[in-house]
């Protein structure tokens, strides 16, 4: 058949099935993007790396996997042409909060303590590092599902070891775990809303994998017992998952893990239809309820009964910092001094005793303000919109195919959670929200590499023919 011949659709099927054998070759394996997975949950296992060496830690996690992935599996130029501008963006970010250490005549006069800054300069490299090592592995589409089954796994085991942990005690050296003797669930973490969103994100990744393991037959056509098998595992693992979320008490990451386990099958009922659809609408129903039973513990209605008194107190919280950005706009306070700020700039004995124990603004915006005013968050936001710009045109080139649109609900959990809360303030979380990201960016990548896909372009082409 000519390419005159053929509709715009069966050219993009065509299209999406030519993979560059050499691109394809210098991609990762499964094996290396299991291994991220591991050693980015890792940093979940130990506190979230929440501690005094945190940061440097997870530089040197992060930089190793980077080394080694680029060092066996060279990066394409297109690679280096999306990601070198997510690196110059926070660089010069980072570079512009450091002011006060490097340029005290050029950084302002409203720097606290510029010798703290390293620790989260460090901290600020082992995030976009993370980046590009989840953008690396994605390069090649059929590892999505092998990392995102990895990260549920390891989730589930970060579950039972917090289980552990909370029913004999322990404590480690330097506060990578420390025991949390009150009612909510911590998990390996030592805060309670980090850890409902971080099980919150893998609940989501969870229900999308447990909707793709439906074969497409039904079970009643499937030729062995693998995908019966596969099905009960991701359920029971998403019942870990949504139980280990709900018994945090978060209230934040359980509606926000309402919300994408009701919208992730809503948007691919928008994109295709079929009997998978509803089958996915069927599960999400009986996820929503199984939440909205574990919702109905003690322990979630008495913190529901708090919502408006917290809720004022954020209030006030917001308020208070929001006066302290106004002046300093241009600089902020510095890098890692936000204790130090509360503790210095807290204006009556009522305002003392509501916040003298905080140690975040509980707000993403207001947090990259106090660091470093407004011409950080631009630059930071800059950089953020450029990996979501590069998200967005990835998943239309590719079908949203492999669960990306997945990774995207998931980021949705933490970047809603973050508004209110200090997810993002935790190193090792941080680091493991940057990695689904790259992911979910993958710069680099072909239009597509996943056969399914592959399968139904050439069928396409097939019927293009014999129309």
């Amino acid at each position: 058949m000519s390419d005159e011949m053929m509709t715009g659709r069966q050219r993009a099927a065509r299209a999406m099935v030519r993979v560059p054998a050499r691109e394809a070759a210098s991609a990762p394996s499964a094996s290396a993007g299991i291994g991220a997975a591991l050693v980015f949950s890792l940093g979940i296992t130990f506190n979230g790396l929440n501690s005094s060496i945190g940061n440097a830690i997870a530089c040197m996690l992060a930089a190793g996997v980077l080394i080694l992935l680029l060092a066996l599996w060279s990066a394409p130029a297109s690679f280096w042409r999306q990601g070198v501008p997510v690196i110059v963006l926070v660089g010069a970010g980072a570079a512009w909060a450091a002011l006060p250490a490097w340029a005290p005549n050029w950084g302002g006069s409203t720097a606290l303590a510029p010798d703290l800054m390293t620790p989260p300069l460090l901290g600020l490299a082992a995030h976009v590092t993370a980046l590009l090592c989840g953008a690396r592995i994605a390069a090649r589409r059929q590892n999505l599902g092998h990392v995102m089954d990895a990260l549920i796994l390891f989730g589930c085991l970060n579950a039972l070891v917090g289980l552990a942990l909370r029913a004999w005690g322990a404590d480690l050296a330097f506060e990578l775990w420390r025991e949390r003797p009150d009612a909510r669930f911590t998990g390996t973490l030592s805060n309670a809303n980090v850890a409902g969103v971080y099980f919150a994100m893998l609940a989501v990744l969870a229900f999308a994998r447990l909707i793709q393991a439906r074969p497409s037959g039904g079970f009643a056509r499937a030729r062995s017992q693998a995908a019966l098998a596969r099905f009960c595992g991701y359920a029971a693992a998403l019942t870990m998952l949504i139980g280990a979320c709900v018994i945090t008490g978060s209230r934040s990451a359980n509606a926000a893990a309402v919300v994408a386990l009701v919208l992730l099958p809503l948007w691919r009922t928008l994109r295709r239809r079929g009997a998978e659809i509803w089958f996915g609408l069927a599960v999400s129903a009986a996820v929503v309820g199984l939440v909205a039973l574990f919702g109905l513990s003690d322990l979630v209605l008495d913190r529901l009964a708090l919502a408006s008194s917290e809720f004022a107190l954020r209030v006030l919280m917001w308020r208070h910092y929001a006066g302290l950005v106004e002046a300093a706009p241009l600089h902020g306070y510095g890098l890692g001094v936000f204790p130090i700020l509360n503790a210095y700039a807290l204006p009556d004995p009522r305002t003392a005793q509501a916040l003298w124990m905080v140690n975040s603004a509980h707000n993403l915006f207001l947090q990259l303000l106090l660091q470093g005013g407004l011409p950080y968050l631009l630059l930071i936001c800059l950089a953020a919109g450029w990996v979501g710009s590069g998200i967005v045109g990835q998943g239309r080139r590719s079908l949203w195919a492999g669960g990306s649109d997945a990774l995207v609900a998931a980021l949705f959990v933490v970047f809603a959670c973050s508004m209110i809360d200090i997810v993002l303030d935790v190193p090792g979380m941080v680091s493991l929200a940057m990695f689904v990201a790259g992911l979910a960016w993958a710069p680099g990548r072909g239009p597509n590499r996943n056969p399914r896909i592959g399968l139904r372009a050439k069928s396409a082409g097939t019927a293009g023919k014999l129309g």
